[in-house]
């Protein structure tokens, strides 16, 4: 390492060691101060920001499903004894969602990559489908008695939803 020679050079050499502190600072804080701006430099260039959320909801808003930067989680909708309905949140842990059919309705995939052209650019997607699911508890429990639910035993939900995938990002076009 040719800095820490040099330094040992200096310090040996110097006949005030305050000059022997301050170089050593000067030349190792002016290498580590390069190399911090070297770094941000770098990773600033390639460097994406991004956005991803699926959300899906069944046709009267009682079941929503969320993964993503915005929701994360499933929202049941449930009645009190005046007819108020209140929001009860799980976390996706907490609840299994079994797939029966997906089908996708509408695809936009874009982009601002030019071919040929190198540089930053921008991606983004959006799918709109259907999907028809059932919703149970992970724990085998049943939902509470105020959960409109599908099933005699109140273990499951099944249910239509419409979602809607998105991403966008930054990224480095070939």
């Amino acid at each position: 390492m040719w800095h820490r020679s040099l330094l040992s050079f200096v310090s040996v050499n110097s006949k005030n060691i305050y000059t022997s502190y301050a170089l050593r600072y000067a030349l190792v804080g002016g290498i580590m101060k390069s190399i911090i701006f070297l770094g941000i430099f770098l990773s600033s260039v390639v460097a994406q920001a991004s956005f991803f959320q699926t959300s899906c909801s069944n046709a009267d808003a009682t079941v929503k499903t969320g993964v993503g930067h915005r929701f994360n989680g499933v929202m049941l909708i449930s009645y009190t004894e005046n007819g108020v309905t209140v929001p009860v949140e799980f976390i996706n842990e907490d609840i299994v969602v079994t797939i029966l059919e997906n089908t996708e309705l509408r695809r936009l995939d874009r982009t601002t990559c030019v071919p040929g052209q190198s540089g930053g650019g921008g991606i983004s997607k959006d799918v709109w489908s259907h999907q028809r699911v059932i919703l149970s508890r992970a724990d085998q429990q049943a939902f509470a008695d105020n959960i409109l639910v599908s099933s005699d035993d109140r273990k499951s939900i099944e249910t239509d939803f419409i979602c809607h995938e998105a991403f966008n990002s930054r990224t480095s076009c070939p």
